[in-house]
């Protein structure tokens, strides 16, 4: 991997981190079921998913809630209780699309602030 790739791989994981630990506040806010695991307790498949996505829609400009719920959806489990179409979301969950999109933004911003340039 060479050093861009790594610094952009290395801010998305604390992005998606950042991320995670705030979905479990909300949760804990809402008295929703979330999945309440640290971290470091989920497979690397699961974090890697999670960095993948910060990578994904970090890189996009003006991408609405609906459209980033729109393309969560085709890798959302099929018991999640957001996995209905934006429009059927309870404001409560809509809610986490913004809680997500400014973590989008944040990674945005990073590779901004430390120069760091798209492939």
């Amino acid at each position: 991997m060479n050093n861009i790739k790594e610094k952009k791989y290395g801010l998305a994981a604390t992005v998606a981190q950042m991320a995670h630990e705030a979905n479990l506040i909300w949760g804990a806010a809402y008295n929703c079921a979330v999945d309440g695991r640290d971290w470091y307790k989920l497979t690397d498949q699961e974090r890697h998913k999670k960095i993948d996505l910060i990578v994904k829609y970090g890189n996009k400009e003006n991408v609405t809630h609906e459209q980033q719920h729109e393309n969560w959806l085709l890798t959302a489990p099929e018991d999640h209780p957001c996995n209905v179409p934006y429009a059927d979301l309870t404001p409560e969950q809509k809610s986490k699309d913004v809680i997500f999109a400014s973590h989008f933004k944040l990674y945005k911003n990073l590779l901004d602030a430390y120069e760091i340039k798209e492939d």
